[in-house]
């Protein structure tokens, strides 16, 4: 037996909300038959943590996804200009030379590197 709409609010209206909240919210029958204990603390609260952090991670994927099937359609295939000529990088004036072997890489190829014997 459902009641239509109109009539459930009526019914509400008759309690008033201070019942209808005193009898859902307020409500001691199951009172003193569960306390959580330190064990149980253990367990919750790394699992609501963790479960809020894949919550934020979920959201943040779902805003990539958001953005990029609402930025689709602005992408672009070929480049709006090609440049005729690029400046001089300020690396390629550079005049040393790049080790090649193992041992150069180690520090042994160190032109400032003497042998002492130690003795």
């Amino acid at each position: 037996m459902t009641l239509p709409v109109p009539a459930f609010v009526l019914l509400l209206a008759q309690r008033g909300f201070s019942q209808y909240f005193r009898q859902h919210f307020l409500d001691t029958t199951f009172k003193g038959l569960y306390k959580a204990n330190a064990f149980d603390m253990a367990l919750l609260i790394p699992y609501f943590v963790v479960l809020i952090l894949l919550a934020g991670y979920g959201l943040h994927r779902y805003t990539l996804v958001y953005l990029y099937y609402k930025k689709k359609k602005n992408k672009t295939v070929e480049p709006a200009e090609k440049f005729a000529n690029l400046p001089r990088s300020s690396t390629s004036n550079c005049s040393t030379t790049r080790p090649t072997k193992l041992w150069m890489w180690r520090g042994l190829w160190s032109s400032t590197m003497q042998r002492r014997d130690i003795g």
